[in-house]
């Protein structure tokens, strides 16, 4: 059985992303007004933390849950 990684792989480059965007807007101190939500730096470094946090949580469950698959440094999961 084949593991597919795309989504852990979109969340993880949407964090890059996001922290990225996040540090930049942090140093050069913009704040963006979008109707009622202000977005600046301290905002898009916490949702790049969500992302990354999802995209380790998404990984681990399939490493957990994904049975008979030596994807993971040749190590295969036992079967209970």
């Amino acid at each position: 059985m084949k593991i597919k990684y795309t989504h852990s792989i979109r969340a993880a480059a949407l964090g890059i992303i996001f922290n990225t965007l996040g540090a930049l807007v942090e140093t050069l101190h913009w704040e963006f007004d979008l109707d009622t939500i202000k977005v600046n730096g301290s905002n898009l470094l916490m949702i790049e933390a969500i992302f990354c946090i999802a995209a380790t949580f998404s990984l681990l469950l399939k490493a957990e849950f994904v049975r008979g698959n030596d994807s993971l440094n040749g190590l295969e999961i036992a079967t209970t």
